[in-house]
């Protein structure tokens, strides 16, 4: 079932950040009624941006309500007071970034796995919005993704991982194998971004 939380930031600009889960019905992009699917799930007259996410590095800049809609990038950005960002996960992690201050304000959604956090997407949306709001008030959000109970990764390949974000996100599966923690990895990232 659908959740909302909302949260006030500086100037009376807020944020509300709505979840999905498997009760509210396929999301998935890749089926022929995904957007009809999507607008009866928003349900807001407003126009959503949404992404045809490809575990990447790409983020691309809002500047209409609903403007990019289908873009292939893993990121949106936006300066505007009413443009809502999307983006849909499995098990990777949906990661929300935003600043707003008293004559700025900024908001970027991110899709975040693996593949994502290597390449960098989170830093990058983070400076995006910095520059965006440089004085504004920080704020992040990381949103429901596989935990590393279930998120099986050969040694091998944590080392350049863990290289990047620290010992912390190297973990074990529930059946003891090696297990990437995807979240602090996420975490980390945010917090060498400043938030």
């Amino acid at each position: 079932m659908a959740r909302t939380l909302s949260r006030p930031l500086h100037g009376g600009t807020g944020i509300e950040i709505t979840i999905s889960d498997r009760n509210d019905g396929s999301l998935r992009v890749t089926e022929p009624d995904f957007a009809q699917r999507l607008a009866l799930f928003w349900g807001d007259p407003v126009p959503l941006t949404w992404l045809r996410q490809v575990h990447g590095e790409e983020i691309v800049i809002v500047t209409a309500p609903g403007a990019r809609s289908g873009s292939e990038a893993d990121g949106a950005f936006t300066e505007l007071p009413n443009a809502p960002l999307a983006v849909t996960v499995a098990d990777c992690a949906p990661v929300v970034i935003a600043a707003a201050g008293s004559s700025s304000q900024a908001l970027a959604v991110v899709h975040a796995g693996w593949r994502g956090l290597m390449a960098g997407i989170i830093e990058k949306a983070a400076v995006m919005v910095v520059a965006a709001a440089p004085d504004g008030e920080r704020f992040t959000f990381c949103g429901p993704c596989i935990g590393a109970d279930d998120y099986q990764f050969s040694a091998t390949d944590l080392v350049p991982i863990a290289e990047r974000y620290g010992p912390t996100v190297v973990s074990r599966t529930r059946h003891g194998g090696p297990a990437l923690d995807l979240f602090a990895g996420v975490s980390c990232a945010l917090s060498r971004s400043g938030f």
